[in-house]
């Protein structure tokens, strides 16, 4: 494959990349998903502790419905 195949390969995928995160909302960084749903106010900085008090609640619901494994989404 040549340069050129390859650069029109990128900006193809670039491209891809582009659209899909528009029609998933995402207009800048960072923007964050958990589960498929925008995490609201994710503009300012989040700890460990912040992540924590996000995604601990979720993976002690999961447990509690079945022994499925776990699919989180950031």
């Amino acid at each position: 494959m040549g340069e050129v195949e390859k650069m029109e390969r990128g900006g193809l995928a670039l491209a891809l990349a582009f659209q899909y995160s528009v029609s998933r909302g995402v207009f800048g960084t960072p923007t964050f998903y958990i589960n498929g749903f925008a995490l609201p106010d994710s503009g300012s900085t989040i700890d460990y502790t912040g992540w924590r008090s996000i995604i601990d609640p979720l993976i002690k619901a999961k447990r509690g419905k079945s022994g499925d494994p776990l699919h989180l989404l950031l």
